[in-house]
């Protein structure tokens, strides 16, 4: 039998451990509070700022002792822009960038790529994932599109969230879409990509983003592990802050270096009490709905004194003072490729066809089987152009070449020969038409010298 100090102690034991037991209830209840992880519809524009920097090696297409050269790189951009998000489920977007600039070291080597003043308005449109950064006052340079082609789009992350209610411990998954669309993929073909919601502090949830990927950028495979955060403002429904550490392993494809790289994005998103630049007046302006035809690149040569535009297919795989080299690349197989050269200009009688004609079939020898066609014409510059196809074998594979002769007025010229296999000549299609007729000759002051080219100047 307990005497009374027994008894009395007992009972504040008890109490004590009611007591510990209600607290600790309290402390499970903080623990599973639920949060609506649903995005404010919100159409107030936002001011986002990002830093995105890498480290890591580019993989050269020229292999020495069967492996890849590696080429160390390092980059670091800074970006500062106004968003207005057209279509939430989307994430549809229309921006414009104050400032977007990235420092590039490739082997010591220095460069440094800004965005052009006409072109800082950027629709850019996750459905149309070939073409989904598009400028709609002109045509993007291919640095300046690699150079907004952020991973973990400010438009997209908002997309991340559940729509649903959800306590700290739960965790979801993303589908293979919208992950492809975050970090600059073709397509997904494997992901076990999840978010976590981690804790609650402050009236701010926190999530954690982890998992890999594998997939394909322009047929190519790529491997990519993310790690990051991302914080949800509770009261206002959206996310301020995200950081990402990517690791990207791709192979190297048929016109582009492989990676193998480390980058980490950081961003954070402020709502505008009121819009700047992107309002509605200006909107209005656009024709969003029909901007794709912007989705051309254009390529200026300085040295080579010409300009031209192109679709992405195309990519720039050599360039030296009096020669360009560009691939057209289609689900990773290079399907045609143009070397264009700068001719000495010549002050006297032009460059007649048949006169073009035959320099092709000495060029070419036993290797041409028939001229398939011949045209002349003007280019929409006005400038006099010569295109000549011939059709033969090169070790029992068929090939088409189309060779041009482009003139301007003053006597400067250009050559350009396409080289494609007979069986590309359907998905080609006017491939080189769309291509030689922007093609226009920079501004000069030189006079045109006469000279007598060599009759292989002309189509080598």
């Amino acid at each position: 039998m307990l005497n009374d100090f027994s008894r009395d102690f007992c009972s504040r034991i008890l109490c004590l451990a009611s007591g510990i037991a209600i607290v600790l209830a309290g402390s499970s209840l903080s623990r599973a509070e639920t949060v609506d992880l649903t995005p404010s519809d919100s159409r107030h524009n936002q001011r986002v700022k990002v830093v995105f920097k890498v480290t890591g090696n580019l993989m050269s297409l020229q292999k020495s002792e069967g492996k890849p050269d590696l080429h160390p790189l390092k980059a670091v951009g800074n970006y500062v822009y106004e968003e207005r998000v057209l279509d939430a489920d989307t994430g549809r977007s229309l921006r414009y960038f104050e400032e977007a600039a990235s420092d590039f070291e490739v082997d010591q080597r220095h460069r440094r790529y800004e965005l052009r003043e006409e072109v800082r308005w950027i629709l850019v449109d996750p459905e149309e994932l070939e073409n989904m950064h598009v400028s709609p006052t002109g045509s993007l340079k291919r640095e300046e599109l690699d150079l907004v082609e952020l991973p973990c789009g400010s438009n997209l992350v908002d997309l991340l969230l559940p729509k649903a209610e959800k306590s700290p411990g739960d965790s979801w998954t993303h589908d293979d879409k919208l992950l492809a669309q975050m970090f600059n993929l073709d397509a997904v073909t494997a992901n076990d990509v999840k978010s976590q919601f981690a804790k609650i502090k402050d009236g701010v949830a926190y999530m954690t983003l982890s998992g890999n990927l594998v997939g394909t950028v322009e047929g190519v495979i790529t491997k990519v592990e993310i790690n990051g955060k991302y914080n949800f403002d509770i009261q206002s429904s959206t996310i301020y802050w995200v950081a990402v550490a990517i690791d990207e392993d791709r192979e190297i494809g048929a016109s582009t270096p492989g990676l193998q790289v480390q980058a980490a994005v950081r961003m954070v998103r402020e709502a505008m009490t009121r819009p700047g630049h992107v309002h509605q007046e200006t909107i209005d302006q656009f024709d969003l709905e029909n901007v794709q035809h912007e989705a051309m690149l254009e390529h200026r040569s300085e040295a080579a004194g010409f300009s031209l535009v192109h679709n992405r297919r195309w990519h720039v795989f050599f360039e030296k003072p009096n020669m360009t080299v560009l691939r057209c690349v289609d689900d990773g197989r290079m399907i045609a490729q143009c070397n264009i050269r700068s001719l000495h200009p010549v002050g006297g009688k032009p460059l007649s066809m048949d006169k073009f004609q035959q320099d092709i079939s000495m060029a070419l020898g036993d290797s041409v089987r028939q001229i398939v066609d011949s045209q002349e014409s003007q280019n929409d510059a006005g400038h006099k152009v010569l295109r000549v196809v011939a059709a033969g074998n090169v070790s029992d594979s068929p090939i088409l070449w189309i060779y041009y002769h482009i003139t301007h007025r003053d006597g400067r010229r250009i050559s350009c020969a396409f080289t494609l296999g007979g069986e590309d000549a359907e998905q080609f299609g006017g491939g080189d038409m769309t291509l030689i007729g922007s093609l226009q000759f920079l501004d000069s002051d030189q006079p045109a010298e006469e000279t007598a080219a060599a009759s292989e100047e002309t189509v080598r």
